[in-house]
């Protein structure tokens, strides 16, 4: 069952830009992003996460009664029916990325990520006239990445080959779906592939590495930490200090989404990989460091350090397939987007009480 909600009455409406998952981190940035640029949209959301409801009425306190919503779930085919009649292009953020309970949940992972994703591309493939679709994947479907040498240092893994080491991880790499959520979202990415170029869908993949800002309540270490940091709190979480990642600040990533849709005609069909790159590489010992150095120098943070085994050790994204079509690269470094989203944080601290509490019961 679904509810459409602040849908203004319009003679001859615009057409409108359909998000799945728009309530979401990424969704309600993008959401944000497109109204401010006078593009209607239509946000197609569950409201499982548990701060969705905030980030609309934050959203709809801004824009008001341009904000269309649509309360259903992609596996419903027919609320999907309904929303791609009213649209012309669709960014597919919804997915089910609940770590830690995808191995006792592995058929919702399925339902949501692969049959959800069917269901849109369906409803694509029947209609006449050709309807973008953007879809956000992860850098998770590349796998662990064992098979790469790694060297340690006091603060980070290193890898030995200085290629990767320069450039990161491209699109070449092969799939290593190694648990239930990276199989699911990567059969979505290939079965989207596969069908914008069997049934002339215009489609882009996006593999995404770790992106960070605001509205992003929980969900990385990085927003746990900078939120221990204002909060005051020992952070505990299943981590290896050394462990590596680049990170991709969310206005940098927006700006990417902008860029594919001036391009899609030359890009679609095509997965890309989108990160911080080699340049915005952090370890979770050198981002606790850093926060404390920026934020809080006379409270330092303790964490619990307890590797996860599926985790990559080390991963950089490799952006440059995408740079080339679109000359996008990133604008923020680590060091900058950190202080824009603790600045963000810092003016809500008044709501990271309940968050913890959110958190912890979510994790």
């Amino acid at each position: 069952m679904s509810k459409l909600l602040n849908i203004p009455k319009q003679h001859t409406p615009k057409p409108c830009t359909l998000i799945t998952g728009g309530a979401g981190f990424i969704g309600i940035n993008l959401s944000h992003r497109l109204l401010k640029s006078g593009k209607p949209i239509l946000i197609l959301d569950n409201l499982s996460n548990p701060y969705a409801e905030q980030n609309l009425k934050w959203l709809r306190a801004l824009h008001g009664d341009t904000v269309q919503t649509l309360t259903a779930d992609i596996r419903d085919r027919d609320s999907l029916h309904d929303a791609i009649q009213k649209c012309d292009e669709i960014f597919h953020l919804a997915a089910y990325v609940k770590l830690g309970k995808d191995l006792a949940e592995p058929m919702n992972a399925f339902e949501a990520n692969c049959c959800g994703t069917l269901n849109i591309l369906e409803e694509l493939r029947s209609q006449s006239k050709p309807i973008p679709l953007y879809f956000a994947s992860t850098k998770e479907i590349y796998g662990s990445l064992a098979d790469i040498a790694l060297r340690k240092n006091k603060t980070r893994y290193e890898p030995e080959n200085i290629f990767f080491a320069l450039n990161g991880i491209s699109e070449n790499r092969p799939l290593d779906l190694e648990n239930p959520i990276a199989c699911s979202k990567g059969t979505a990415d290939q079965y989207i592939m596969a069908y914008s170029r069997k049934f002339n869908i215009p489609a882009i993949v996006f593999r995404l590495s770790t992106v960070y800002g605001y509205h992003q309540w929980y969900g990385n270490w990085v927003t746990q930490g900078i939120i221990s940091t204002i909060a005051g709190i020992q952070e505990h979480g299943e981590w290896d200090f050394l462990q590596v990642t680049d990170l991709l600040f969310i206005d940098d990533l927006i700006d990417a989404f902008f860029l594919a849709r001036t391009h899609i005609s030359k890009m679609s069909g095509q997965a890309f990989n989108l990160g911080g790159g080699p340049d915005n590489t952090i370890s979770v010992i050198e981002f606790l460091d850093l926060i404390q150095e920026m934020f809080h120098p006379h409270h330092p943070i303790i964490v619990t350090d307890t590797p996860r085994s599926r985790d990559q050790a080390y991963y950089a994204t490799d952006y440059s397939h995408f740079n080339s079509n679109t000359g996008w690269h990133p604008k923020f470094d680590i060091k900058h987007g950190l202080e824009r989203v603790y600045g963000w944080l810092l003016e809500r601290r008044n709501e990271i009480p309940a968050l913890i509490n959110v958190r912890s019961a979510t994790l």
